[in-house]
């Protein structure tokens, strides 16, 4: 994760792959499929193949969904890679 400081002093942070799958508990490749299929938080690409999530937007659609590790599994493994 890294942090930004925006022109009104606010803090954005931004969350990796990487770091969306351990927090998630999924694999990469399925945070890659999620990404590919809409499932996620659309993320900000900040170069060439190189993009994260704001934090915030991450923890709204986890809020938003009120979803379980039981249920991220089961969305996971709703269609293959």
């Amino acid at each position: 994760m890294f942090t930004l400081r925006n022109n009104d002093g606010s803090n954005v942070t931004f969350v990796s792959p990487a770091e969306l799958s351990k927090l998630l508990g999924i694999s990469i490749p399925t945070i890659h499929k999620m990404r590919r299929e809409g499932v996620l938080p659309k993320p900000m690409e900040l170069g060439h193949r190189f993009y994260r999530w704001r934090g915030d937007d991450i923890e709204a659609w986890i809020e938003n969904r009120g979803l379980t590790k039981e249920q991220l599994d089961v969305l996971a493994k709703s269609s293959p890679l």
